[in-house]
């Protein structure tokens, strides 16, 4: 891989001249920061989905165990990647996968925002009422759901 530098730049630690520098995949991979873990999973995620959700809904489990939360947060900060490769040329592309706290699930939902607002922008969605000063009419359903935490859990 050749990387083009300027004087102000610098690569792997050393300050270069002006030209390009041969980058190895090797150096690359030594100057990459080592990941700390909460936990030894490794930013796998062990847990079977619909075995979890049973274990949580039977209270076997809580959302508040920290062992379950540090696994979570190791999982969301590994970054994993998806390989492509091009049968007939052979090329191969890596994309990283999008998990909730990366650049790539931000980016999906700045887009499916930014549609949404486009969508509704310059719509009128309330009118006044005739012979009343502050009422308002609308056909949208507004709905507020309250629950009663001595009766239900997080879970």
């Amino acid at each position: 891989m050749t990387v083009p530098i300027t004087p102000e730049i610098t690569v792997l630690g050393i300050t270069q001249e002006k030209g390009h520098r041969k980058v190895s995949l090797s150096d690359v991979l030594r100057n990459i920061p080592v990941i700390k873990r909460r936990t030894q999973e490794s930013g796998c995620w062990p847990f079977d989905s619909d075995e979890l959700i049973r274990q949580l809904v039977r209270g076997e489990r809580s959302l508040d165990d920290p062992l379950l939360q540090a696994i979570l947060l190791d999982w969301i900060e590994s970054e994993d990647y998806n390989k492509f490769t091009n049968l007939e040329t052979g090329e191969v592309i890596y994309a990283q996968s999008a998990k909730r706290g990366n650049v790539v699930y931000a980016t999906r939902k700045t887009k499916k925002r930014d549609a949404m607002k486009n969508a509704l922008e310059g719509k009128v969605f309330d009118y006044p009422v005739k012979g009343f000063r502050n009422r308002r009419m609308t056909r949208l359903l507004l709905c507020t759901v309250n629950f009663d935490r001595s009766k239900f859990t997080a879970e």
